[in-house]
């Protein structure tokens, strides 16, 4: 996986939260940071790490929810 953890310990407890809460209540780990549509074919895009985390990373130098960023 590309990219490293880095975040606020507020913004981390977040984020964390919403992916355990999204794994407890949906059985996956859905982005917190995005919404889920329902369909679990298309809401498999959101399962964290995303499938929009690397371009992200790339272009923004950290995903949407600030938890991965460009290493280095």
């Amino acid at each position: 996986m590309d990219g490293c953890l880095t975040l606020t310990a507020v913004s981390w407890t977040i984020v964390i939260r919403g992916l355990a809460g999204n794994c407890k209540k949906f059985g996956r780990p859905y982005c917190p940071c995005r919404i889920r549509s329902g369909n679990p074919e298309k809401d498999q895009d959101i399962v964290c790490p995303c499938v929009f985390h690397k371009d992200e990373v790339s272009t923004d130098g950290h995903c949407h929810c600030n938890l991965f960023y460009q290493s280095g």
